[in-house]
């Protein structure tokens, strides 16, 4: 069926090919002809789908012999948001996003199919075939549980547990840098869940894998592994398929959380053999133009019946500055988005910190007393494929400036020990503020001027402020 696609609206940031000299002539429909199928819509329709297999069905076409620079410069004049700016302790600042692994950014020409072709015709009745639901991997992890029938309500846990013979609860194998979604719901599951730590390379250790596969295969227990293809935190990437081969070897049911690195690299499943995956988890929300769909579990219909058991069928070097504090820097003094805290991989973040089970104790005893802001972590910033030389250059240098200067913009913030949150503190900068001349500046490079300004203002190794006398200081892995 031949479909004709409105124009794309009118908005701020959105650039047509032809800004960039491409030839786009007929190559988007009329609002005004929508009815009517004409020869020369056809024509260039064909045209268009012979141009970019990925537009096809947006009628948005790009020339194979265009420049990957061109073809890249199109894609983030559609991104939405571009070149907006927000007040910052330090004056306005153009947001610059680098936060490409918690969710991508959406593009103003899928927003404007939806709101033109889908919209309108919205609300299906109780017999649509297809139906969305959930957020991300965490909704799609959830709902291989409950094919497994091992999700269940959190009070009857235990007692159902007691219920099951061994031979009927399913072991679940975790690797050692999983996002909260593939580690909790496992264990808030009727699963026994086994977790496999890093070897010395900081991958999946194989060899101790295949030691706990070994004990629960002659145990004749159900096994499945689950585990993080590319970990959200240092992207380091597991080796899928000899995990996979080593799942199958001990008749087990394997699947991998593409969460991460979905949107940069291509999947193939290859269901059914040794190297292959049982089941995938993808996040389209970190996708460019991926915002507000909702999570896929991917995985064969016949896959499902196996899963479901019960069917009939030169200075000293200090402490680190605290994740958030960096996160707070970035974004006040150079309007870089980023990510403060442990990414929702807190067992991760004990193996990259060297935290042990003592320590974590410890830790943890600080928390309950009220002291959540003594919790450590890092800061997470990522490169999107798509984004510019001078975005990245930028980030880059922003980064560098803060390992250098940071320290010294410790006294303009105030650090709440209750909640871990970094607040500005405006009557400490205002002195600061009128000896850089008090400009709002709008250049990137500028930003950067700006802050080597009021660096040089600040004490190059600020006093230590005052910690709580019933925490224990040498738990704080971080400067404050």
């Amino acid at each position: 069926m031949e479909l004709e696609q409105p124009i794309p609206r009118n908005t701020p940031n959105v650039q047509k090919l032809s800004s960039f000299s491409l030839e786009t002539t007929n190559t988007y429909t009329s609002r005004s002809t929508t009815s009517s199928k004409t020869t020369s819509h056809s024509t260039s329709y064909n045209d268009l789908c012979n141009r970019s297999e990925s537009f096809r069905t947006l009628e948005m076409g790009i020339p194979k012999d265009v420049s990957p620079e061109k073809r890249l410069a199109w894609l983030r004049s559609q991104i939405v948001g571009n070149g907006v700016e927000f007040d910052s302790p330090f004056g306005k600042r153009t947001l610059t996003y680098a936060d490409h692994t918690a969710s991508g950014k959406s593009l103003h020409y899928i927003e404007n199919f939806i709101i033109d072709n889908v919209l309108p015709f919205y609300g299906g009745g109780l017999d649509d075939a297809i139906i969305f639901c959930g957020s991300g991997t965490t909704a799609a992890i959830k709902r291989l549980q409950e094919t497994m029938c091992i999700a269940v309500p959190s009070i009857m846990r235990d007692r159902l547990i007691k219920c099951l013979t061994n031979e009927e609860r399913w072991v679940v194998f975790v690797g050692p840098y999983e996002h909260h979604s593939n580690f909790l719901s496992w264990r808030q599951s009727l699963a026994e869940v086994i977790e496999i730590g890093a070897d010395d390379d900081g991958l999946i250790d194989m060899e101790a894998l295949e030691e706990r596969l070994s004990v629960y295969r002659n145990a004749n227990r159900p096994i499945l592994g689950s585990f993080s293809a590319c970990s959200n935190v240092t992207g380091i990437c597991s080796d899928t398929r000899g995990i996979a081969q080593l799942i199958h070897k001990y008749g087990g049911f394997v699947c991998f959380d593409f969460a991460a690195n979905g949107p940069y690299t291509e999947i193939d499943m290859r269901s059914g053999e040794m190297d292959g995956y049982d089941a995938i988890f993808l996040s389209p929300h970190k996708f460019l133009g991926g915002p507000g769909s909702p999570g896929i579990l991917l995985m064969k219909a016949k896959g499902e019946e196996d899963l479901y058991m019960w069917a009939e069928t030169g200075n000293k070097r200090d402490k680190p500055l605290h994740g958030a504090f960096v996160a707070a820097l970035l974004n006040d003094l150079f309007g870089i988005q980023s990510r403060g805290g442990c990414a929702c991989a807190g067992p991760y973040g004990h193996f990259l910190l060297n935290i042990n089970q003592t320590t974590s104790l410890a830790i943890r005893s600080a928390i309950q007393k009220g002291y959540v802001g003594g919790k450590p972590g890092c800061t997470r910033i990522s490169f999107a494929y798509y984004m510019s030389e001078e975005e990245f250059e930028f980030i880059l240098a922003a980064v560098e400036f803060i390992a250098i200067y940071g320290q010294r913009f410790l006294p303009l913030y105030h650090f709440n020990w209750k909640n871990g949150n970094w607040t500005f503190k405006k009557k400490t900068f205002k002195d600061l503020l009128l000896a850089c001349g008090g400009r709002i500046v709008n250049k990137h490079t500028s930003y950067l001027e700006m802050a080597k300004n009021i660096a040089n203002l600040l004490p190059k190794f600020p006093s230590q402020r005052k910690l709580p006398e019933d925490l224990d200081h040498n738990l704080l892995y971080f400067r404050v």
